[in-house]
């Protein structure tokens, strides 16, 4: 094959080796992630408390939920559309990330803590602003981590980083209920109060340090669009190349699967434990202790990955989560130790941890071999849509796990359960998780990007990007996105990479 043309996998020059990240540069990137995640966390159980609190039925909070979540999951490609848009315009995504950090503490402020009185329509109308945020400020993140490194274990490393330090933001929201000057270690309206303002505090601080200390990173084979190509053009052209780079189809199907299954678990998990176990007291202790461990098994993982390869890791990470749903079915109510409670949470944790950095640089590789296949560089477009099928999926897991639990009799504000409800909630957050997990199995085992493919990848982006600097020195129109497009040279066969 000829060297440079797309499509081809021979040897090239070596690829860049990106900006220099060095573990402060790492430690500010991923400083934002601690007060994200520390306003995300409270989500898992917010659905419980405006049940046993303020008094909304399980149907409705369903109802609420799959709106809500199904909204979140509709915005996203469209915030990755203009992330991916405004960093071809002005080489930086981090404006959007500030932009979407104040709209993300506002809406949760309206979720956790409502000042104007609850109901369905406050319920929902929160929920709303919240996603909003979050879409806004997490996929310009995401996009901007993937191309930070330029090798595959580097963007593991950055990813690793970024869940790890993350892992403090659940640490801390769960310490809240622990303070002395509450009442009790459960959580409650009063906790979330607090919890929400002290999360609000930490965002644009966080914010600023990362965006005045770390760089934009490049996106390798970025091609801007014209003005001729308009909105709707633009839209339909990147929708196309993400439908046909099958390994991110196949990343997609196998996360979304993960997803399902481990968001039908938490969405009961807080009613499971309070209602049934009778240990909401536990609650956040529990929390606490699994992410300690969470944030010190990240650099384990990253051990894992770069030895072992991401598959092994990924069955790794899936025994973890199957374990814990396990667990989780044989507690009984009386008789469950907070030793238990620990085990099962730390189990699951360290599993998600696993699965979230697998995924993510899985996907900033995948992301360069759909640049490679293209010519067009769309790392926010590819994780845009990532999160919009997950949360799609997870909408109507959450949505379905509520609707379970008010069919088969479950009552939230009860201290007992019948063995009707007990059966139900088995079902919903032990057997249908792993049954979810298997099937995310044989999506992941199909992926046939691995480090040895995405090195060749990438020097393969290099060799393209010195040919269009030559080009431009010399004269010459710089490559198009359709002169750059395979099917304008040699054909590939998707299933070989």
């Amino acid at each position: 094959m000829q060297v440079g043309t797309p499509g081809s996998l021979g040897d090239a020059a070596p690829p860049r080796s990106g900006v220099k990240l060095g573990a402060w540069t790492l430690l500010a990137f991923s400083l934002p992630y601690i007060s994200s995640v520390f306003l995300y966390v409270p989500r898992n159980v917010v659905q419980g408390i405006y049940a046993k609190y303020f008094g909304l039925s399980l149907t409705t909070i369903a109802g609420i939920v799959l709106f809500a979540r199904a909204f979140d999951a509709v915005i996203d490609p469209m915030c990755g559309y203009l992330s991916d848009r405004y960093r071809a315009r002005t080489g930086t995504r981090k404006p959007l990330l500030v932009v979407g950090g104040v709209i993300y503490c506002v809406g949760a402020y309206l979720l956790y803590s409502p000042p104007f009185g609850v109901t369905a329509t406050q319920f929902l109308g929160a929920y709303v602003v919240f996603y909003v945020g979050w879409s806004t400020l997490e996929i310009s993140y995401l996009a901007w981590g993937g191309e930070l490194a330029a090798t595959s274990l580097g963007k593991t490393r950055v990813f690793t980083y970024r869940i790890g330090l993350g892992y403090l933001g659940p640490l801390l929201f769960y310490a809240v209920p622990q303070l002395p000057f509450f009442s009790t270690a459960d959580v409650t309206p009063q906790t979330l109060h607090w919890a929400v303002i002290a999360g609000g505090a930490m965002m644009l601080p966080f914010l600023y340090i990362a965006t005045t200390r770390v760089p934009d990173g490049h996106a390798t084979g970025e091609v801007t669009e014209t003005p001729s190509q308009g909105t709707g053009r633009s839209i339909r052209l990147w929708l196309q190349l993400l439908i046909k780079n099958r390994p991110f189809v196949l990343l997609l199907a196998g996360f979304m699967s993960i997803s399902v299954g481990t968001e039908m678990w938490y969405a009961l998990i807080f009613t499971y434990v309070d209602a049934y176990l009778g240990l909401g007291a536990q609650f956040a202790r529990m929390f606490m202790l699994a992410f300690v461990v969470g944030s010190a098994c990240t650099p384990v993982w990253y051990r894992l990955i770069a030895w072992l390869g991401r598959k092994v890791a990924w069955i790794m990470a899936l025994s973890l989560l199957t374990a814990s749903f396990i667990l989780t079915g044989s507690l009984q109510p009386g008789e469950t130790t907070f030793a238990e409670l620990a085990t099962l949470k730390i189990l699951n944790t360290a599993g998600n941890v696993g699965t979230g950095i697998l995924a993510v640089s899985w996907l900033a590789d995948i992301v360069d071999y759909g640049t490679w296949k293209s010519g067009v560089s769309r790392g926010a477009s590819y994780f845009a849509m990532l999160t919009f099928s997950v949360k799609a999926n997870a909408a109507l897991a959450s949505s379905a796990a509520f609707a379970l639990a008010a069919w088969f009799g479950v009552n939230a504000a009860a201290r007992a359960q019948t063995e009707r409800a007990i059966f139900g909630v088995h079902l919903t957050i032990v057997w249908l998780p792993i049954a979810f997990l298997l099937m995310s199995l044989v999506f992941i085992m199909m992926i046939p990007i691995d480090a040895r493919r995405h090195d060749i990848i990438l020097r393969r982006l290099q060799a393209r990007e010195s040919r269009a600097r030559r080009q431009s020195a010399g004269g010459g129109p710089a490559p198009s996105a359709a002169s750059a497009h395979p099917d304008h040279g040699v054909r590939v066969r998707t299933r070989g990479v």
